[in-house]
């Protein structure tokens, strides 16, 4: 979670140095909701792990997390990637 606030912070002050880093901007609402999922899934959802059985398909709620991170995390790469254009 440290890691999320560092690069979040580190972006904010490259946002201000110019024209350069115009699209920081929009890593930040990709970041906010892989944040956001992060927590969501472990104060929600990963409470209830030890009671999950290994032969079956685990809970909705865990399976659209796993989503939601994947999705938001490949839009982190693909933004910051884009950083430079």
């Amino acid at each position: 979670m440290e890691v999320l606030a560092v690069e979040f912070l580190s972006s904010l002050e490259q946002s201000s140095l110019g024209e350069a880093v115009r699209l920081t901007p929009n890593l930040y609402p990709v970041l906010a909701i892989a944040g956001l999922n992060i927590i969501l899934f472990h104060r929600g959802v990963y409470r209830s792990v030890t009671k999950w059985d290994l032969h079956t398909p685990p809970p909705l709620r865990a399976r659209m997390a796993a989503l939601v991170s994947a999705v938001s995390w490949v839009g982190v790469v693909f933004a910051g990637r884009f950083l430079a254009y």
